[in-house]
């Protein structure tokens, strides 16, 4: 089950999602239903939060998840798998960056569209 979650006491603030964020839940949504269906993937936040001050979250393309067991524990070794299954997905030549496992990422899954585009010199 897909939830809305937010943090403890700060509920998620969904601004308007553009189109490949609204795609990439829909995905997450798939894979939790076949890989994953006795847990939850909690977004705990998509336009809202601290973020830094150019984030994409706070531009409606960025979204940070959790997969969490009935108890609301964390449940690392699923979002190791969820996370090797959006990199199979959702590839970073084609704009998508996902953090995990990394400084200020142990315990929330962050993902986000941008697409960068190389100088071209003529």
């Amino acid at each position: 089950m897909l939830k809305f979650t937010g943090l403890p006491n700060k509920p998620v603030e969904i601004g308007i999602p553009q189109p490949e964020i609204m795609a990439a839940l829909r995905l997450i949504a798939v894979w939790n239903a076949r890989a994953a269906p006795r847990l939850t993937v909690q977004v705990t936040s998509m336009a809202d939060g601290t973020h830094a001050p150019n984030s994409l979250h706070y531009r409606d393309l960025a979204v940070d998840i959790q997969v969490v067991d009935q108890k609301g524990r964390l449940q690392a070794k699923r979002m190791d798998a969820l996370a090797v299954f959006l990199r199979r997905h959702l590839p970073r030549d084609l704009g998508w960056d996902l953090v995990w496992r990394q400084p200020r990422h142990h315990r929330h899954l962050h993902l986000e569209f941008d697409v960068k585009i190389p100088n071209h010199k003529k």
